[in-house]
């Protein structure tokens, strides 16, 4: 019990804090905004088919992704990128790229005022 009210306490701590910087930060609402769009494109195009992200490529079907048909809409939002390295390979959507790169800024922002900048 005292574990889980320590929990809840720093999660609305730090949940508290990152709403009063991205309100007072003008780089890190740019970068949330970017985050929002990404999941706002993901969230538009799992609504137009029914719930579940259509995927193009060799996979097998379960309850969050559906294959690419030509009924689909909006076709150029599903997860159709392909990424491999080495041995890791992952499919993702134009909304996927918007949300890891509203993050890396976002992290990038919190990092810089951090340490306080880059000097040299």
């Amino acid at each position: 019990m005292y574990s889980y009210l320590v929990g809840r306490v720093l999660y609305n701590g730090v949940v508290a804090y990152l709403l009063f910087f991205m309100f007072s930060d003008r780089a890190a609402r740019i970068a949330i905004s970017i985050m929002l769009a990404g999941s706002a494109g993901n969230l538009f195009v799992m609504a137009a088919n029914g719930g579940r992200m259509p995927l193009r490529g060799n996979f097998k079907p379960d309850d969050t992704h559906c294959a690419v048909c030509p009924d689909t809409k909006f076709q150029y939002l599903c997860d159709r990128h392909r990424i491999r390295l080495r041995r890791w390979a992952a499919t993702i959507s134009i909304g996927d790229i918007f949300i890891y790169g509203g993050k890396l800024l976002f992290f990038a922002r919190i990092l810089t005022l951090v340490t306080g900048g880059i000097t040299r």
